[in-house]
C-alpha cells in the first residue's frame, strides 16, 4: 500500500502516475510477499535484517571486486 497524503503525492489525479512518477520509498506503507507482511507502517518487519544487510554488503563488495578484476588489462 502506498500513502498518498504526502505533499508530492496529493496533487496526482491518476494513481498509476502517482506511483510511477512521484512515489518515494518512504511513501510505501505496507508490503506483502507471499501472504506475509514484510513492511508495516513504513518499517520492515522481518527478523534478521542486520544479518541480511551484512550479506548484501559482502555481495556488493564481491561484485565490485570481480568487476574491477575484469576491467584490468591481462598481463602478458
Amino acid at each position: 500500500m502506498v500513502r498518498r497524503d504526502a505533499l508530492h503525492m496529493v496533487s496526482a489525479q491518476d494513481p498509476v502516475q502517482a506511483v510511477v512518477a512521484y512515489a518515494q520509498s518512504t511513501d510505501v506503507d505496507t508490503v506483502m510477499v507471499a501472504g506475509r507482511i514484510v513492511k508495516r507502517d513504513g518499517k520492515l518487519t522481518f527478523g534478521g535484517l542486520p544479518g541480511r544487510l551484512d550479506e548484501l554488503r559482502a555481495s556488493a563488495a564481491r561484485l565490485l571486486a570481480e568487476a574491477q578484476a575484469r576491467a584490468q588489462p591481462a598481463a602478458g
